[in-house]
């Protein structure tokens, strides 16, 4: 007989199933009330829950010639039931997306993309000017928003005449201006009130969520969230690979996320936000191969106190530590750690000074760090010799930070905040990312 699993996802009939129908999770039960089923008893099943008719749908099969009616459960269906809203009211719903914009403005991230609204107002043809509509709104775009170039997309062309005389030639019109010019992708009378929304979506292999963001304010329209709808192929992406291979297994996969997920989460965020049907314009992109998207994140150079009032130097994801000559060495493990260890090892030293601070008040200067990018040559880059950044800083030599036993001893291990500790003038000292060294000194002693 067929596979009670396979049956229902045949009809469409949402069953979870996050380890695909291989009987480990036990999150497909079902209950029996009519007819006869195939199969074993799982250890997901008591004896009392067995008796009572419960059964997992992946283990059951439907007996050639008969008919079954089963009960799926609330909780075997759980993904459909998850779409959640937030309520925007609550200030710590925002507070995420609050924060990230005043981080992006301190680092001088722009926010800005291209998409806007404007209401533009034109001279009704008459006997003397009958210019053609696409031409009038085109040079009134063109003064709006100060471009060369105009393009009207399709649904526009669609629906500019109708709309310019219904609304005596005043309009609002959705655009995207980029380099010099810009697409118009729709008008709408210049009364109503236009969103102009952008959406992100985050799909995980369990849950999806969404946030309605509108484009000209910056402001959450709507956030909610729901299960992936393909999780009921299994909750990994290893057994959706293996779904996806079966007949027709793409398409339902396909299906699950974008008909049964991604389609009624978006119709909730726009209803949230009070978007009206009809508002919702298609901007569609053609991607060929070769075709690159470059984001570049402006990083400052920052630093964090360690123990014993040490600083490290930071970029972005990456710490820095002090680049120093590093000498291999190779030497021999003696033969009764050998069949631990290996025979042999490396030893690491270096001749390099080591042994500097920094200053607290040095570091307030724009000049004490300075970032400079490497010439490579594609070559692996966590190596001393292929780093392909540096920080150069100011440092001062501290005589009393000494090595302990062929090791730097312990920052904390002296007054490294007083004056009398660091010598003479400050020197520049080149720092490199942390992976890219083998000896590696990244907590800097400093003073006040």
């Amino acid at each position: 007989g067929d596979n009670l699993l396979e049956v229902a996802r045949g009809a469409n009939i949402a069953i979870d199933a996050p380890c695909s129908g291989n009987g480990s999770c036990g999150k497909c039960r079902v209950k029996l009330l009519d007819g006869a089923l195939d199969g074993v008893q799982t250890g997901h099943i008591s004896d009392e829950d067995y008796a009572e008719g419960w059964r997992l749908a992946c283990s059951s099969r439907v007996k050639d010639g008969e008919s079954v009616t089963v009960l799926v459960p609330d909780i075997a269906s759980a993904y459909q039931s998850r779409i959640k809203t937030a309520d925007l009211s609550d200030e710590s719903e925002i507070a995420v997306f609050t924060t990230l914009q005043e981080n992006m403005q301190s680092v001088g991230l722009g926010t800005g993309h291209g998409f806007g609204c404007a209401v533009v107002r034109m001279d009704e043809p008459t006997l003397d000017d009958t210019l053609p509509d696409n031409e009038r709104f085109e040079n009134a775009m063109k003064t709006a928003l100060d471009v060369d170039e105009i393009h009207l997309g399709f649904r526009c062309l669609q629906r500019l005449s109708d709309v310019l005389r219904q609304n005596a030639f005043a309009v609002a019109a959705i655009y995207e201006k980029k380099d010099g010019a810009a697409e118009v992708y729709d008008v709408f009378p210049s009364v109503e009130q236009v969103l102009v929304c952008g959406i992100a979506i985050d799909i995980g292999t369990t849950t999806v969520s969404g946030v309605l963001t509108d484009l000209q304010s910056g402001k959450i329209l709507a956030k909610a969230s729901a299960g992936n709808g393909q999780i009921r192929y299994g909750a990994d992406v290893i057994n959706r690979i293996v779904e996806q291979n079966k007949a027709g297994g793409r398409e339902r996969l396909q299906n699950a996320i974008v008909k049964e997920t991604l389609v009624p989460l978006i119709d909730l965020l726009l209803r949230q936000a009070k978007a009206e049907a009809g508002q919702v314009v298609r901007v569609e992109r053609l991607w060929k191969d070769g075709d690159r998207i470059t984001l570049n994140l402006p990083m400052k150079i920052v630093t964090s106190e360690w123990f014993g009032w040490s600083t490290t130097v930071e970029r972005g994801p990456l710490v820095y530590a002090l680049k120093m000559n590093e000498n291999w060495e190779r030497r021999q493990f003696p033969a009764e750690m050998a069949p631990t260890y290996g025979s042999f090892y490396y030893e690491v030293t270096s001749d390099s000074p080591w042994n500097y601070g920094l200053s607290k008040k040095a570091m307030k200067r724009k000049d004490c760090f300075t970032f400079e990018e490497l010439p490579t040559d594609g070559a692996y880059p966590w190596t001393l010799e292929n780093a392909p950044v540096r920080i150069l800083a100011k440092a001062w030599n501290i005589p009393e930070w000494a090595a302990f036993h062929g090791d730097t001893a312990p920052v904390g291990g002296f007054k490294n905040n007083r004056a009398s500790s660091f010598q003479g003038e400050p020197q520049t000292i080149e720092l490199i990312p942390y992976g890219c060294t083998t000896l590696r000194i990244c907590e800097f002693p400093t003073r006040l």
